[in-house]
């Protein structure tokens, strides 16, 4: 008999439990009995984690995206998609040679829970001067308290924006300073990767940096 609500059975194997608490009662033909007590855990939320993003330039296939899964159960499968081209699909865990667009992963677990990922993008990269006339720099990185963002002269960047890993937007600025650096407090941020995206009407450029304690 499985308790709370279990009837008795000649079948010991007991199969569709959920998360929960239970106990076994074994009886035999004298009247005999015998219990044990066990938990029926529940795995962890599946969760899409990112870990790099690559840009490619405008008509390349330079791009690719490495992301991370955790919880759910056993074996994962992956399932990628890109909006607007309904031609394209991988069922690798990370994927390169993509072109500029934006991407969606869904991932199933072995019990048959499924996530999708928020929209990864793979920035369409300008061509090669202008990029060198962007160059973006971080530190110092792993950060602490605060990191300093650098870019060129050249660059005039009109919006900032950092993400997590799981994609929430967690600091945005909407007018970038003039000058050519701006500095970030990250003293109360979770330890963790952050990807920082500077744009304009014509470039965009991101960068990533690790916070710790």
């Amino acid at each position: 008999m499985l308790l709370p609500d279990g009837e008795l059975t000649e079948d010991s194997i007991f199969a569709g439990l959920v998360a929960g608490s239970y106990e076994i009662v074994a009886l035999d033909a004298s009247g005999c009995s015998d219990t044990i007590a066990f938990d029926v855990e529940e795995p962890e939320a599946l969760q899409v984690l990112l870990n790099e993003v690559n840009g490619s330039e405008v008509g390349q296939f330079d791009g690719s995206i490495q992301v991370e899964v955790i919880g759910g159960s056993g074996i994962y499968e992956y399932e990628w998609s890109l909006e607007g081209n309904d031609a394209f699909t991988s069922n690798e865990q990370n994927v390169s040679g993509l072109a500029p667009g934006t991407y969606v992963l869904i991932v199933e677990d072995s019990n048959g829970c499924t996530v999708t990922s928020f929209d990864i993008t793979v920035e369409a990269i300008v061509g090669l001067n202008e990029q060198m006339d962007a160059t973006l720099n971080v530190y110092p990185n792993p950060a602490t308290n605060y990191v300093q963002l650098e870019w060129s002269m050249q660059a005039h960047w009109s919006r900032l924006s950092v993400y997590d890993v799981r994609g929430k937007l967690v600091h945005e600025a909407p007018t970038i300073v003039a000058g050519n650096n701006l500095q970030i407090d990250v003293s109360h941020w979770e330890t963790g990767m952050y990807f920082i995206r500077i744009s304009n009407e014509s470039q965009h450029q991101q960068i990533q940096f690790l916070k710790e304690h």
